[in-house]
């Protein structure tokens, strides 16, 4: 198993996670390494070798594929925003090249292999196609850049709100209209990226909580099954088996 954190994209590689139904701010490509992959949406279900999957997508992921690979990408990220120019729905089937799947099954962490093997992926599911982004509203930028910032506790709407001199209604909407989701929402992926480095790092759960601004393990674990489908504990139960990079 491998999870490779990069600035603004998460890579798992491994075996599949029955999880639940469960949503997460960031765009996810998903391939299989062998048999095909089964994905059940809110628009019914489908099979593939590869999916692209739009951010605050409802899914669950399953099928008989003994591995695969998973790019999280930030959906306010530069490939993020151009692969959701790229994606006209919710889902989007793709057979990613035989190259790839390759790449993807001994993917050296050590090296550029890592960030080379994202940019061919993204082409490969139609990012290299998209329009070019318009230009993010200065204080939505201002507001994304404080929130990676100050991921040690929650945030409230009205104090991020004045720092921008918005009312908290318009910061609000504003964030919406250039993210694609709730403010709330997003400050919540980021503290949960926070709790997880700190986790895999070797703190324990109840201390990486606090670093995030979770109360205890308890509201850490409730929220991240919320957002991934699965409990943390999937992950620490196979430290073993596990190799963490970050990048």
């Amino acid at each position: 198993m491998l999870l490779i954190f990069g600035p603004d994209r998460l890579l798992y590689r491994g075996p599949p996670v029955d999880g639940e139904p469960h949503r997460h701010h960031a765009l996810q490509l998903a391939v299989s390494l062998a048999a095909p992959l089964h994905l059940t949406t809110q628009d019914g279900d489908q099979e593939a070798e590869g999916f692209v999957i739009a951010a605050d997508t409802t899914h669950q992921l399953g099928g008989g594929a003994p591995e695969l690979a998973l790019l999280y990408l930030e959906a306010e990220s530069r490939d993020g925003q151009r692969l959701s120019r790229a994606l006209h729905k919710r889902v989007l089937a793709h057979a990613p090249p035989p190259s790839l799947r390759t790449a993807l099954a001994c993917v050296d962490v050590e090296c550029a292999t890592f960030d080379a093997l994202c940019h061919d992926w993204l082409q490969a599911a139609g990012a290299a196609d998209a329009a070019a982004c318009e230009p993010m509203d200065s204080r939505i930028a201002d507001t994304l850049a404080y929130l990676a910032n100050h991921t040690d506790r929650p945030q409230s709407a009205a104090a991020l709100a004045a720092r921008v001199h918005l009312s908290a209604d318009r910061l609000m909407h504003l964030f919406a209209a250039s993210t694609g989701t709730s403010l709330r929402s997003y400050a919540l992926w980021l503290r949960l990226k926070v709790a997880l480095r700190r986790a895999l790092s070797g703190a324990t759960l109840t201390t990486a909580a606090h670093a995030a601004g979770f109360s205890d393990s308890a509201h850490l674990s409730h929220s991240f099954k919320a957002m991934f489908g699965l409990p943390p504990s999937f992950l620490f139960e196979r430290r073993n088996e596990l190799v963490v990079r970050f990048r």
